[in-house]
């Protein structure tokens, strides 16, 4: 089935999101499961703040097209502050869409995606503790 799955996809130019709409699949919030996302431009890993949202509370081939924002600080000569604000920063969004997934590790429940702009986001799982009722006692 899975092989007749890829080969309808390449034949009419599927996205992983409509494949699962004709099969009925609703993946987006099948386990409780958060992603960290990892982003890396021109092969340097982003530290955590210069980009949102650096979680995904579902899975992420279901969503079509997903935002990312990264925070790209402004130079200003003649400033030696080291103390920044908002104005310091200019947001720059990119998008990524379904054709930009590159690869999906199962082992590692991981998402890699690479950008037109050479953008790479990797949605990393991390599994959501079960709610047990011995906690609350």
């Amino acid at each position: 089935m899975l092989k007749a799955l890829v080969e309808e996809m390449n034949r009419y130019d599927e996205t992983p999101h409509q494949a699962l709409e004709l099969l009925n699949a609703k993946p987006a919030y099948n386990e409780r499961v958060t992603h960290n996302i990892e982003v890396y431009k021109e092969g340097v890993k982003l530290e955590e703040g210069e980009f949102y949202p650096n979680q995904w509370p579902m899975n992420p081939i279901y969503n079509p097209l997903i935002q990312i924002t990264e925070y790209v600080k402004v130079e200003q000569k003649g400033s030696e502050e080291e103390d920044f604000d908002d104005d310091d920063f200019n947001e720059v969004q990119f998008t990524l869409r379904p054709t930009d997934l590159k690869n999906i590790d199962a082992e590692t429940g991981s998402y890699t995606y690479i950008t037109s702009s050479g953008m790479k986001v990797v949605f990393v799982k991390e599994k959501v503790k079960a709610h047990n009722f011995m906690d609350y006692v």
